[in-house]
């Protein structure tokens, strides 16, 4: 019986320091931000009308009136060359009233295929 109970007491003290041990290892979750702490990103895709090196117009095919003029920056992620008549995709977010532009990435142009004739 002495035995089983010191067995017992030895399973118990191991158990509570590896518990001790797992806690002092745990590290303490950053708080989440507030909505109005984030900014509110946004994203878009369309064709490049003009590019300068701190500038990106686009358009969006489709929708009258809807170019947006996008302010590129040294921090600007941008994956592609820009040129005008380019396809890309760009994320953004609203600075006052500037919208800057956080990631560029322009889509390949599709090469149309040939047409076959079935014989």
């Amino acid at each position: 019986m002495r035995g089983r109970l010191a067995g017992i007491a030895l399973i118990a003290i191991v158990t509570l320091h590896v518990v001790r041990l797992a806690a002092s290892r745990i590290e303490a979750v950053p708080p989440i931000a507030s909505s109005d702490e984030r900014e509110a990103q946004h994203a878009m895709r369309g064709v490049i009308r003009v590019v300068n090196a701190g500038a990106l117009v686009v358009s969006r095919p489709g929708r009258s009136g809807s170019e947006l003029t996008l302010s590129l920056t040294h921090a600007t992620d941008v994956e592609g060359q820009l040129v005008v008549g380019a396809t890309v995709s760009v994320r953004y977010t609203r600075d006052k009233d500037r919208l800057i532009a956080i990631a560029v990435t322009v889509h390949p142009q599709q090469a149309a295929l040939p047409l076959h004739s079935v014989e």
